[in-house]
Parts: C-alpha cells; sequence; structure tokens
C-alpha cells in the first residue's frame, strides 16, 4: 500500500503543487501530502476503492441509464412547455436528421426515379425503354410517365390497322400510317395513358377530326383521334387511365374508331409494343 501511495503522491506532484507553502517540499512530505489527498478521496467514496465503484457511472451500468432517462423525461417536459420551444426543438431535429447517414433502405425508390427520369427521356423508341424493364419493376411509379397501357379496353376494342405503310381507305393510295386504328363501337369510353397535361383539344372538319393531344413530359406525347366527346380540355393534368373521351368517327374517317399516335421527342413510333409494358411490369413484380 505504501508503494501504490507513494505512486500516486509523485504523479500528483507532477500536476501541480499540493501545498500553499513557500518552501520547496521535500519527497517525504510529498508522499505525505498524496496519502493525505487519497484518504480523503477513499472517505468520500465511502471507502470503497474496488474497481466496480470507481465504474459506476459508466454506460455499462444500468445506473447511468436510468439518470440519463430522468434528466430526459425532465428535459423533454421543460422544452415542449410552449409552442416556441416546440418548434425550436422540431427543427432541431430536422437539422439532425439531415446530417445523419443515408439508409439506404429509406427513399431508395425515388433516388431510383430520379435517376430512371433523365433515361426514359433520352430513350427513343420501345427498345431502349424496355432495357429499363428491371429498373421499372423495383419503381412501378415511374410508369406513370411513359404510355404503357392501352387508350381502350382491350375487350371493348379490335386492331384495325396497325403502324406504318399501308393502303388508306379514304385516300386509295400507300401512305405511312403514323399510329394505329383501334376499331370500337360509338361512344366507347377511351381513357389517358399516362399522365400528363392536355396541350390540344379540338375539333377539325378534316384531318383527326375531334383530338386530344397529351404532353406526358419526358419526350413523350400521345394523340386521339376521330373523338366523338372530348372531356379534357387545354391546359387540365390528367393521371393514368383517367376518362378522356369517347370514340367516334369524325375528321377524315370511315367508320368509329380511335387513332392513337405515340411521339417520343417529336418521332412518331409503334404504340403496339406499350400496351402491354404496364401489365407485364406489375405481374412480374408481384408475381400475379
Amino acid at each position: 500500500m505504501d508503494n501504490h501511495y507513494k505512486d500516486i503522491g509523485e504523479t500528483l506532484f507532477d500536476m501541480g503543487p499540493l501545498s500553499t507553502s513557500q518552501d520547496k517540499p521535500s519527497k517525504k512530505d510529498k508522499l505525505r501530502q498524496g496519502k493525505k489527498w487519497f484518504d480523503k478521496l477513499v472517505r468520500r467514496t465511502n471507502k470503497q476503492t474496488n474497481e466496480q465503484r470507481s465504474e459506476l457511472f459508466n454506460p455499462q451500468n444500468i445506473a447511468y441509464w436510468v439518470l440519463i432517462a430522468i434528466f430526459f423525461i425532465f428535459y423533454t417536459h421543460h422544452v415542449f412547455s410552449s409552442p416556441e420551444k416546440k418548434n425550436a426543438v422540431t427543427r432541431s431535429l430536422e437539422i439532425l436528421k439531415d446530417s445523419l447517414p443515408q439508409n439506404p433502405d429509406i427513399g431508395f425508390e425515388q433516388r431510383l426515379y430520379d435517376k430512371l427520369l433523365p433515361k426514359i427521356k433520352n430513350a427513343n423508341d420501345f427498345e431502349h425503354i424496355a432495357l429499363l424493364t428491371g429498373f421499372l419493376e423495383m419503381c412501378p411509379r415511374a410508369l406513370s410517365e411513359i404510355p404503357s397501357t392501352m387508350p381502350l379496353k382491350k375487350k371493348e376494342s379490335i386492331l384495325s390497322s396497325p403502324y406504318g405503310e399501308r393502303y388508306h381507305p379514304v385516300h386509295k393510295t400507300t401512305k405511312n400510317h403514323y399510329g394505329l386504328d383501334l376499331a370500337a363501337k360509338k361512344g366507347t369510353p377511351l381513357f389517358a395513358t399516362a399522365k400528363g397535361v392536355v396541350i390540344v383539344s379540338e375539333d377539325r372538319k378534316g384531318g383527326y377530326g375531334k383530338h386530344i393531344v397529351i404532353d406526358h413530359q419526358n419526350g413523350f406525347k400521345t394523340l386521339y383521334g376521330h373523338l366523338s366527346e372530348r372531356f379534357a380540355m387545354v391546359g387540365d393534368t390528367v393521371a393514368p387511365h383517367q376518362f378522356i373521351g369517347q370514340v367516334g368517327s369524325t375528321g377524315i374517317s370511315t367508320g368509329p374508331h380511335l387513332h392513337y399516335e405515340i411521339l417520343k421527342n417529336g418521332r412518331p413510333i409503334d404504340p403496339a409494343p406499350f400496351f402491354n409494358l404496364k401489365y407485364s411490369v406489375i405481374k412480374k413484380k408481384f408475381n400475379l
């Protein structure tokens, strides 16, 4: 024990003088002062100098967390006692949340969605969109940006004229058909194939007759022609599958049908491959 006191006394002396005396203390005085200080410390801790007592207030001891809990309860009660303090704490929590490392599971779909949009915009045809199918399965809501369904219910229509070169039934000559025709009864409801904003809704005596054009952003536009009625006007924001009009035979037409076009970055492309895109992605994702 004497050697123990000796080590403590020398250590404390190196940290600073323990005496107010002007005389330089001897080595014996240093040991005596160190022993006196140590005995006082032992008395303050009820003469318990074992490791268990000295380690009482640390994170491994339950007493530590009990005291922390008591402090937290008191502090939160005090802080939330007024709206001003509550708002201050809310702001502090928001700052703390922003500073925390980002959890890869939180907001993953939003980050993927943001990365997909430029790729969708740069795609020029269905083949390029098809390359994104795996990502679309992880982020199905991106399908709302793409005309990925039929504009008419499958059971209520039939493909009467595909995309591409064809013999025009009115002009009696071979011409390019920049969309496709879906024959259906007059008045059959038709639906927007993706979300977007209506940029054209008008009635012409020739051409497409009553027709609607929707801008879906990301380079996609769709045209719905030869309608009998239009229920979406310029400036309207439409959602996927929203009812926008009815099949008719207005303009240059030989019978009731829907002329449907998809334009990608200003260029018409074949709409047919897009008809089952959403269905196939959702079916695979949810094992339907």
